[in-house]
């Protein structure tokens, strides 16, 4: 029995709490679904405006424009975000409301809408659409897509206020009839307040929630772009960077070939030479002394000498040097000269990127690679101009050993011919050295004429070969540049449509 007493004084407890009215909409009244407006403003729409604080990102290539549109949309992301969010938290408010009057409480919703709508009618976003407009003109992509997105949510936020207005009504139609009692019955909602003009604000709150995807998608998708703009800018200042670096050590590489390539020549022209007469003439040297004091043949002999030895001295270094001296004018500053290059085809091509239309991503990856292994080859089309150089040395290197070739012959039949000499009666040697030397006197003096014009030939083609690759060198840079131009030219245009 004490048992069945407690539970019904428990029930009777339960029950005159649940009898007390829960303040709804402004009025001591509990209002069926008022509640939900609250619910799904907070658990949904809230929500999803917090996920715009998502799409923010950190853009490093430091590109002006890249910069201003992110900073711009990233403004928008948080007004909307903010705006959005003060009016779920107002709705949340009136559905919980504990105090009147009803227009108070509503007009508290209504200030939110009203800042949200002067945000999406774009009144207050002027700077913002400004950097927008600057950074993307001609093309009007973006504008139109936020004025779509925006033009949603200001419908929804008109549909909203005229179902808060209507519910508004009902609200103060039952406060009116309730008339100066502590609360507002049942009864009187009931009959004042119609559950589909609760249920109608609900619905253009879940609307709302609905529409602000769009914003964040336009944003969202927009600041990818820019994103992918930035990569691309920042990859392709690393990979000139990495050439510029790849060069020095290609024009390094060069360099050494040029030293070894002379080094060659030497031992090449001084081979196929051979040795000078003295050496070949060792064996009778000491037979050869008693005919110098009524001979200059010794002089003809020495002269030869000299002028063998020096094809294994440094007759061309002169040559080389200056050659390899002017390699530096050949890129002065390669970061410059990409700068100049690819500014231009770079800037037109992530342009179609930050513009965020229709075909922007399909465009640009169609081409950017194209672009960016510009880079690359021009440094390949540069190594082109010092292979082919080095082809051409060697082919100097062939004709210059051979020309020692023919420089031998001249000292080759010296030692025959003097120990024919030696061979005669001994009244017959001074006669026969007097003829030789004649000879050997003409041939010393073309023998350094001859090398002369070696040394002559040397310097003509060093400089030849320094002339032929600077040409060949500082085409590849306005080459490359018309390469660039056609790739970003090719990009606008399939973007346009063209």
């Amino acid at each position: 029995m004490k048992a069945t007493l407690f539970s019904l004084t428990l029930l009777g407890a339960v029950l005159s709490v649940w009898a007390i009215p829960r303040p709804d909409l402004g009025i001591k009244g509990t209002v069926p679904s008022a509640n939900d407006i609250g619910t799904v403003a907070i658990t949904l729409l809230k929500n999803r405006l917090d996920q715009l604080d998502d799409k923010f990102v950190n853009l490093t290539s430091a590109y002006g424009r890249i910069d201003s549109m992110n900073a711009a949309l990233q403004s928008i992301a948080t007004a909307v975000l903010t705006k959005g969010g003060r009016l779920a938290t107002a709705l949340n408010t009136l559905s919980n409301s504990t105090t009147g009057p009803v227009a108070t409480a509503f007009g508290l919703v209504y200030t939110e809408i009203d800042s949200f709508q002067l945000l999406v009618n774009g009144s207050s976003l002027t700077n913002e659409t400004t950097i927008l407009t600057n950074n993307t003109a001609p093309d009007t992509s973006i504008i139109v897509d936020l004025a779509d997105a925006f033009g949603g949510v200001n419908i929804t936020l008109i549909a909203l206020r005229n179902a808060l207005m209507a519910l508004q009504t009902n609200v103060q139609a039952a406060q009116t009839a309730a008339g100066n009692a502590a609360t507002v019955s049942n009864a009187i909602i009931k009959s004042k307040i119609p559950t589909k003009s609760v249920t109608a604000v609900t619905a253009e709150v879940r609307n709302l929630y609905a529409r602000i995807p769009s914003v964040g998608e336009v944003i969202d998708s927009t600041i990818r772009q820019l994103k992918t703009a930035d990569d691309f800018i920042l990859a392709t200042k690393l990979e000139g960077e990495q050439i510029t670096s790849d060069y020095a050590m290609d024009l390094q590489a060069y360099r050494d070939n040029l030293v070894q390539v002379k080094s060659d020549i030497y031992t090449d022209l001084s081979t196929a030479a051979g040795t000078g007469p003295v050496s070949l003439l060792t064996n009778i040297s000491a037979s050869l002394t008693p005919f110098y004091a009524n001979s200059t043949i010794d002089e003809a002999i020495s002269g030869l000498n000299a002028t063998f030895s020096s094809l294994t001295g440094t007759i061309f270094d002169t040559y080389f040097t200056t050659y390899n001296t002017s390699l530096a004018s050949l890129v002065v500053d390669m970061d410059t000269n990409f700068a100049t290059m690819l500014c231009g085809p770079l800037r037109e091509s992530v342009q179609v990127l930050i513009n965020n239309g229709v075909d922007s991503a399909f465009c640009f990856e169609k081409y950017s690679n194209f672009l960016f292994n510009i880079i690359g080859e021009t440094l390949d089309d540069i190594n082109v101009c010092f292979q082919n150089e080095l082809i051409r040395l060697f082919h100097l290197q062939e004709v210059l050993g051979k020309i020692g070739k023919q420089l031998s012959y001249n000292v080759e039949d010296i030692l025959d011919n003097l120990k024919v000499c030696l061979a005669l009666p001994s009244a017959a040697q001074p006669g026969c050295f007097d003829t030789v030397d004649d000879y050997y006197t003409a041939l010393d003096t073309q023998t350094t004429a001859l090398v002369a014009s070696v040394k002559d030939l040397v310097n003509y083609e060093t400089v030849a070969s320094a002339k032929r690759l600077g040409a060949c060198v500082k085409i590849v840079f306005p080459a490359k540049a018309a390469l660039a131009n056609f790739y970003s030219s090719e990009t606008t245009k399939c973007y346009k449509r063209v």
